[in-house]
């Protein structure tokens, strides 16, 4: 019974952020940035293009984590970069063909730039959306490697998803854990998906719980700032609180 309400609950997470409003936004961006995105993937600047924000860093005006797909391509798989200080960081690997790696790289890239832990969070929102909808695509390849059959719907997707999961209550108490402790969090996240050998899925379900955690304590935090902001506490006459 916890199993399956566990799961439900982290369906539902993908579903509603992966659908909200602001996910399907086709993201605005600077034209100098727009044209290191393109020099990056070595496509034209006039090539038609899907770039969809996936989650903001420390509510910036244009870093997130974002999603990349040409236009009119549809054997164009999406890609995921992130923005960071106005620059793009490409991802080597491809969600639908290995999301564990793209973990993996992504934990190793927040590690590289010693990110803080406000922007950590907000990275693995991103990339816990991204790789969930990748999830279940083939994008018409025909590689033997990718056991997931190329799935239309999303109750397929979740019907499909479900039996490759063995103790989903398990994963819940784990990313509970890791988000607890949050000792060099990325590697965590790592180390424990190859310990306990984690297939695609589970490691999906580690990430999206683990996501699900962070983005309520960002909630959270907001609601503390706004509190604190409107009810000043300990202020001397003659200073002002911004």
């Amino acid at each position: 019974m916890k199993n399956n309400m566990s799961l439900l609950l982290l369906t539902l997470y993908f579903c509603l952020n992966i659908n909200g409003q602001n996910y399907r936004t086709n993201a605005c961006l600077p034209k100098k940035v727009l044209s290191k995105i393109h020099h990056m993937y070595n496509i034209g600047i006039k090539e038609h293009s899907t770039i969809v924000n996936l989650s903001k860093i420390n509510e910036s005006k244009h870093d997130g984590v974002y999603s990349f797909r040409l236009s009119y391509r549809p054997h164009y798989s999406n890609r995921m970069f992130i923005l960071y200080k106005e620059v793009p960081y490409s991802l080597e690997n491809i969600g639908f063909e290995d999301p564990v790696r793209v973990i993996e790289e992504t934990c190793n890239f927040i590690s590289s730039l010693k990110l803080s832990s406000a922007d950590t969070d907000s990275v693995l929102v991103g990339l816990s959306l991204y790789i969930y909808e990748e999830y279940g695509l083939n994008y018409g390849a025909h590689n033997s490697a990718i056991e997931t059959p190329d799935l239309h719907n999303e109750l397929e997707k979740e019907e499909y998803y479900k039996t490759k999961i063995k103790n989903i209550e398990s994963i819940n108490k784990t990313a509970i854990e890791i988000v607890g402790k949050r000792d060099d969090f990325p590697n965590s996240i790592i180390t424990t998906i190859k310990d306990r050998q984690y297939n695609k899925e589970e490691a999906i379900a580690l990430l999206g719980f683990i996501a699900e955690l962070v983005k309520r304590n960002q909630i959270q935090n907001k609601r503390q700032g706004f509190y604190l902001h409107s009810h000043p506490q300990n202020t001397n006459i003659g200073e002002t609180c911004v």
